[in-house]
């Protein structure tokens, strides 16, 4: 039994450093540093103002005057698409705020810095809370109000088009820390500064568009691949790797982790007894060799395969798994399945209105629309769609011309908008931009 006992710890182990070391042998970072930006002066970095914009955010008072004219400005804008100008003449005057001003004005010069990523600590693992990363969030949903309102009163589009430009700032800021949080928090970014230019095109003001705003998209598109592996990358050096270094090696590491998740929870923990701890650690080492391999097998797909045919091989190896019986494994599968699939439609969204972009360029410098989708000469791998590998569509009439990713589904349902749909999902229907060109 001894010798079975033995041979069942060694065999969970080497499972562990096998499954772990293909990363290694296939060449793939092995410290954070490694998929990081390089530092830049502390003069420089967008750090510190996201810092002051956090303390700024936790000084107010939900309970207090403080904080409604922010509460204003985001309610008004996101869940009332429609304002009369009394009423958004009102809410403008809520900038003159002083802490909302002090709020718009660390968004705009965040946006325009690199973000000091190395000098984040991730040695408290996965548990850490990076400040800066939900407020740039707040931000950009304050700047994202801004351009509504601004739309509403007629203000100066060049004002407007500078707002939207800083919340794709914010949207890039947010995507350099390699980790599932912070990529999520890029992409929500992305998604309100889409919600801008639908203002900016419902408003007939969308033919300004300037040509800086879509170069930022086409340099922003050309390193989405890099992002997506980066990110799965960080997610294993911050949390599997972490979680082998910290706990596993170590003795009495369920307590550990028990009071590591219940940090501020002030009620007493009960214990497990430590020779349990040491029984449970190879069962642990066996279940993170099976999250190893499904999370190779993920980043290696998304790192060597064309953006479309990611999806099948993420479907094929999560259904092998979301039946296991190993707990991390089952949990990280469809987590980084449903992620995948979140920044696959983000990043189709993003091509359809850098396409949508362009052809606001085109109709601003030559003075007519163009008819087909040649004429924008923008790069071919721009033209399809991350999702499908099917060409995105553009279909010019008289009225409007539409331009559409068949979207997740990875089918063509004739341009229909997967929002319009009963119970919307992005899942379903297309990804769509509409330009009215009667305006």
């Amino acid at each position: 039994m001894l010798l079975s006992l033995l041979a069942g710890r060694s065999y969970c182990y080497r499972s562990l450093d096998r499954a772990s070391s293909k990363f290694r042998d296939r060449g793939y970072p092995t410290r954070i540093a490694e998929i990081i930006p390089d530092s830049v002066p502390e003069a420089d970095d967008a750090a510190p103002l996201l810092e002051q914009a956090t303390s700024l955010l936790a000084a107010l008072d939900h309970d207090s005057t403080e904080i409604h004219p922010i509460d204003a400005l985001i309610d008004r804008a996101f869940a009332k698409k429609e304002v009369t100008l009394t009423e958004a003449a009102e809410v403008l005057d809520q900038f003159d705020h002083p802490p909302v001003q002090e709020l718009v004005g660390l968004a705009r010069a965040a946006a325009q810095r690199p973000f000091n990523v190395p000098n984040l600590d991730y040695s408290a693992g996965p548990a850490l809370e990076i400040p800066g990363i939900s407020t740039t969030r707040t931000l950009s949903r304050l700047v994202g109000t801004r351009v509504r309102v601004s739309l509403t009163l007629g203000t100066s589009l060049d004002e407007v088009w500078s707002d939207i430009s800083v919340q794709f700032g914010l949207a890039e800021l947010a995507s350099h820390p390699p980790t599932l949080i912070n990529s999520l928090t890029s992409v929500a970014c992305r998604r309100i500064t889409f919600e801008s230019l639908q203002a900016t095109v419902d408003t007939g003001r969308f033919v300004g568009a300037p040509d800086s705003l879509l170069e930022t998209f086409l340099q922003s598109d050309a390193k989405w691949g890099d992002n997506m592996v980066n990110m799965l990358h960080g997610e294993r050096l911050i949390f599997f790797d972490w979680m082998v270094a910290h706990f596993l090696n170590r003795g009495d590491w369920i307590n550990e982790i028990a009071s590591l998740a219940a940090v501020g929870d002030s009620r007493p923990t009960r214990r497990v007894p430590q020779f349990v701890s040491s029984m449970l650690r190879p069962l642990a080492a066996l279940d993170l060799s099976h999250a190893y391999r499904y999370q190779f097998e993920i980043v290696d797909a998304v790192a060597r395969l064309p953006s479309h045919e990611v999806h099948a091989v993420v479907a094929e190896a999560e259904q092998r798994v979301i039946s296991t019986r190993w707990p991390l494994t089952a949990i990280c599968a469809p987590t980084l399945s449903r992620v995948l699939k979140t920044h696959m439609a983000c990043w189709a969204e993003q091509r359809v209105w850098t396409i949508a972009l362009a052809t606001a360029s085109v109709r601003s410098s030559s003075g007519h629309w163009p008819q087909t989708i040649s004429e924008l000469r923008l790069p071919p791998e721009l033209l399809v769609d991350p999702c499908s590998g099917n060409p995105i569509h553009f279909v010019a009439t008289p009225e409007k011309i539409v331009i559409y990713a068949d979207g997740l589904d990875r089918k063509d349902d004739g341009g229909t908008p997967w929002q319009s749909l009963e119970d919307a999902s992005v899942e379903r229907g297309d990804i769509v931009v509409e330009l009215k060109l009667s305006r």
